[in-house]
């Protein structure tokens, strides 16, 4: 991941190729190591993939980890990087220059860059 930027993981495929069956092991780590989240730990025949939904924050330095033991194991991890630089956080709500009336619904305002792209890790 570049320096100054974070990246959120949202989505990853794995999938067998091997001849044979095989286990798949993901692991995001920090950067220090202190902290290792196992987010797949599956056993998967061949020509068999496994998808994996979920929202984690990755910050400059941490790891996503994927091993398989035997067989060849092709797998995409997907998300957004966004630049990040520490101390500073974007609002989350836009002030407005006129009060909401009381009685209409009110949606919050989530502020994400304008240059967050997807990515693969």
């Amino acid at each position: 991941m570049p320096a100054g930027n974070s990246a959120i993981i949202k989505g990853a495929v794995f999938y067998n190729v091997g001849a044979g069956s095989d286990v798949v092991i993901a692991n995001f780590y920090s950067r220090d190591n202190s902290v290792n989240v196992r987010f797949v730990s599956q056993s998967l025949a061949t020509f068999v993939s496994l998808v994996w939904s979920g929202w984690q924050v990755l910050n400059n330095g941490d790891a996503v980890v994927v091993q398989a033991f035997t067989m060849p194991m092709n797998y995409w991890i997907s998300g957004a990087l966004l630049p990040y630089t520490a101390g500073q956080v974007a609002p989350a709500v836009e002030s407005a220059d006129v009060p909401l009336p009381i009685d209409q619904p009110f949606a919050p305002v989530i502020y994400l860059p304008e240059q967050a792209t997807h990515i693969a890790v």
